[in-house]
């Protein structure tokens, strides 16, 4: 993932989809060393708010507990990344 700041880390995410309040995904940040679940909170038929609760982490400074994310497609095959509860943005790109 790219952030705003132009720094990058990796995060695989596993998407399989689901209506409101499901677990629609599960997600790992490698570099930060925590990973956890996304929960479907708002899908308006262009873009998804998911609340992303880490469940597992080897230090807790590395990532924050509980935050809402809305990702959008950015129509170049990334997803726009953005972090309402702290006002950080990203972009992902899917790996090849």
């Amino acid at each position: 993932m790219r952030e705003s700041d132009g720094s990058l880390y990796s995060i695989q995410v596993n998407y399989t989809g689901g209506k409101i309040g499901d677990q629609v995904a599960t997600v790992e940040y490698p570099s930060l060393a925590c990973s956890g679940r996304w929960i479907l909170t708002m899908d308006t038929g262009h873009s998804v708010q998911v609340r992303e609760e880490i469940t597992k982490e080897s230090s807790p400074m590395n990532c924050v507990d509980e935050v809402d994310l809305i990702l959008t497609p950015s129509g170049d095959g990334a997803l726009r990344y953005e972090v309402t509860s702290v006002e950080d943005t990203g972009t992902l790109q899917r790996s090849k």
